[in-house]
C-alpha cells in the first residue's frame, strides 16, 4: 500500500470519526430530550449514523477486514498459540 493511499485512508477515517461523533451527539440529545431534531442537517446526522457504523464495522474494525485479526493461523507457524484446553508436555 502506498504512502498516499495510507494517508488518504487515515484522513477518511478521521472524517468518518468526526461525522460519527456529531451524529451520535444529535441522536443522544434526541434520546434524552424526547424532541426530534429541528434542523435538516441534524436529521441527516441521525440518518447517517447506521451507515457510519456499518462503514466502521466493515472497513476499520478488526472483524471486518479481509483477514480477521482474531483468528489463529492455520499453518501452525511461529505465531500459532495452543488452544486453552490443550496441555503440552503431559
Amino acid at each position: 500500500m502506498s504512502l498516499a493511499c495510507r494517508v488518504g485512508k487515515f484522513a477518511l477515517a478521521g472524517a468518518l470519526f468526526v461525522a460519527f461523533v456529531e451524529s451520535l451527539k444529535v441522536a443522544v440529545s434526541w434520546w434524552r430530550d424526547g424532541q426530534p431534531p429541528a434542523e435538516w442537517w441534524e436529521w441527516l446526522g441521525v440518518a447517517a449514523l447506521p451507515v457510519l457504523v456499518f462503514l466502521w464495522a466493515r472497513h476499520y474494525s478488526i472483524f471486518g477486514k479481509e483477514e480477521p485479526q482474531c483468528l489463529l493461523p492455520e499453518d501452525g507457524g511461529h505465531n500459532a498459540r495452543p488452544l486453552a484446553g490443550r496441555r503440552s508436555g503431559r
